[in-house]
């Protein structure tokens, strides 16, 4: 393993360990699982590389890929690595400016893409992105009849490669010889909240280095089963599912798609599983909407053996006994409810579940974990790697672990948190100067979150600098950390809370969860139409007022929410309120949102909002929604 620097040196190690006794990778199609073994990886690998090669890829260039979790993304990004390149993720929902940009930006030479859909978006940004030479795609539904040598199939770039091989039958193994564990690995574009993304350049050391120190804590053994779910887009899954998994030797699993990962997990009953936190929340959301659905037996004895659950929970945090009776309790409790709904969400075998992305509230993290899930949080960025992580027997609540080997930290004058650490990037692409004012010259890299560090080494994360919002008496609120106590109401998909300087009160936008809701009114008797005819009932707005008093109760007087209005439509990454990541993009909402922000702190009951709708045949109208403004007593 010290002789493997780089990630295709690691996949050469695994094939010459395993070879075809062990599955490397597994993916779902058609309802029936494809195994691939460490020899099939290899090869495959092997073979797409030679292809690039032969088609005119050169050491130091670049690959942008933009598909889903799919064996193929993992091929051809080690493959461009293993010629002395290097790889850039695309999110799939990114609009063709967004994919414009970042292929320009990267200075990518190929695009490999995932299928029709996404080839047509590079077909329509043709002539903005020159230095593309060629674009491959590995699902070939409805692009039989596209006549274009600019755009090949997957298999025929491999077909080019093992053709390739046997005129240069060493050439991949010198290859792979030559890479270094300082060559540029991936580029990960930031998620753009405060601008245009920033790519960090990620060398096979960084990534490498934060995986060792990883599984040092946490370890993942070659038996496990690992689901690949998340983007490998996202810095995160470069580091768990690409890095780590080749550090352990586990078998990867690709689910058919985002529809049926449910069923997908269920068949998989992987031991390692991770969820950005938007998606454990809606976990969480769908969990509580399944019980208050279910039969009145089912509610009583989940009502009965959650708070024992709860307790012992409590116990584990403080790390004290619970006692004979209590641990029968949490028994009787698991046999009779928790092991079957562990086993409907596929969580059975999980012996860590991770989460990352934005900090989960505690009421969620709380709740995941006293069903029996063993749901540890970590933190890092992007550019630094994962920094921390809870250690078993010490997982808290309200913190996002201790530091992992490797990493450093502190807190500055005005509490950020800054890092420094092996697994620390080496710099943003083509921007010396953000990268300047971003990293110190002793190393310390600048997150822009506020946290500090308890007298256990736990680090708390509070809030993004930025974001820290200060009321018109100077009083300090944490919006995040309202709003994930929110969206643990299972009627609540997302909210936003409001304050400011010039301002006396917190205010909040809140999006209501559509499926959930929209069960609760059919159950009620509430007719409605659509999401925004839904989302302005005053049933709805009685729902909604109840879990905002829920959580007003938790909070300092100074920090509750005085009024709230029910937003007509959810919250979209195209319309560029989310990040691709699924961040609530906060500036560029207040301002988008900024007449019905207004309207919150005057005497109005309502207020009016313009939505432009866009028809099938092309045309354009602008409707008018009247939205209801609620006083919360």
């Amino acid at each position: 393993m010290a002789t493997e620097e780089t990630i295709p040196q690691l996949l050469q190690g695994n094939f010459q360990k395993y070879g075809e006794r062990r599955t490397a990778l597994r993916r779902k199609d058609r309802g029936i699982w494809k195994e691939y073994t460490w020899k099939d990886y290899y090869n495959r690998v092997k073979h797409f590389s030679l292809g690039l090669i032969d088609l005119g890829f050169k050491p130091g260039d670049r690959i942008a890929i933009i598909g889903d979790n799919d064996p193929e993304y993992y091929w051809a990004e080690i493959a461009a690595q293993a010629a002395c390149g290097s790889s850039v993720g695309i999110f799939t929902d990114s609009a063709p400016d967004e994919v414009k940009y970042i292929i320009n930006d990267s200075d990518s030479s190929f695009v490999i893409a995932q299928d029709q859909e996404q080839v047509d978006k590079l077909l329509r940004i043709r002539e903005e992105i020159k230095k593309v030479t060629g674009v491959v795609y590995w699902d070939p539904k409805g692009l039989w009849f596209y006549n274009d040598p600019w755009i090949v199939s997957f298999t025929s770039v491999e077909e080019v490669g093992e053709a390739y091989s046997k005129e240069h039958p060493e050439l991949f193994e010198e290859n792979i010889k030559r890479t270094k564990g300082t060559d540029i690995a991936v580029l990960c574009y930031t998620s753009g909240t405060t601008g245009l993304p920033k790519g960090v350049v990620l060398s096979h050391n960084n990534v490498l280095g934060c995986s060792r120190g990883y599984v040092g804590i946490d370890p993942w053994y070659s038996d496990d089963n690992y689901l690949s779910f998340l983007p490998p887009a996202w810095g995160a899954e470069q580091y768990l599912g690409i890095a780590s998994g080749l550090h352990s030797g586990l078998t990867v699993n690709f689910p058919e798609t985002a529809e049926t990962v449910q069923d997908d997990i269920r068949e998989v009953s992987p031991q390692c599983i991770f969820y950005a936190s938007r998606i454990w929340e809606d976990v969480a959301s769908t969990v509580q909407a399944k019980i208050s659905d279910s039969t009145v037996l089912k509610r009583f004895l989940y009502n009965t053996f959650l708070p024992y659950s709860y307790k012992i929970e409590t116990f584990k945090e403080q790390k004290k006994n619970p006692g004979v009776f209590l641990r029968l309790l949490g028994f009787i409790g698991y046999v009779l409810v928790f092991r079957a709904l562990l086993d409907k969400l596929g969580f059975l075998q999980v012996r860590t579940a991770y989460t990352a992305g934005a900090p989960l509230s505690p009421d969620t993290f709380g709740f995941l974990r006293a069903l029996g899930i063993n749901l540890k949080q970590f933190y890092g960025t992007t550019e630094t790697g994962i920094n921390t992580i809870h250690r078993t027997g010490a997982v808290r609540h309200e913190s996002v672990g201790q530091l992992i080997p490797g990493s450093s930290i502190k807190i500055s004058e005005d509490q950020e948190i800054l890092l420094k650490g092996s697994a620390r990037f080496e710099g943003y692409y083509k921007k010396p100067e953000i990268t300047k004012e971003k990293v110190t010259e002793d190393g310390w890299f600048h997150t822009g979150d506020a946290g500090y560090i308890d007298d256990e080494g736990h680090l708390i994360y509070l809030e993004r600098v930025e974001d820290m919002r200060e009321l018109s008496d100077g009083h300090k609120f944490p919006p995040q950390y309202i709003e994930g106590k929110l969206k643990f109401s299972p009627y609540i998909k997302d909210v936003m809370a409001v304050g400011g300087k010039d301002r006396k009160y917190v205010t909040a936008l809140v999006q209501i969860d559509f499926a959930n809701m929209g069960k609760w009114a059919e159950d009620n008797r509430v007719n409605y139409t659509t999401f925004t005819d839904l989302s302005q009932k005053p049933e709805v707005y009685n729902l909604v007022q109840s879990e905002i008093d829920r959580v007003n109760r938790s909070l300092p007087e100074r920090s509750r929410i005085k009024k709230f209005l029910n937003l007509h439509k959810e919250f979209d990454p195209d319309d560029a309120e989310l990040t691709r990541t699924r961040k609530l993009r906060r500036r560029f909402v207040e301002d988008r949102y900024g007449e019905l922000i207004q309207a919150l702190y005057t005497d109005q009951t309502e207020t009016a909002i313009q939505t432009e709708v866009t028809y099938q045949d092309g045309k354009k109208a602008v409707m008018e929604t009247l939205l209801k403004i609620r006083f919360v007593e």
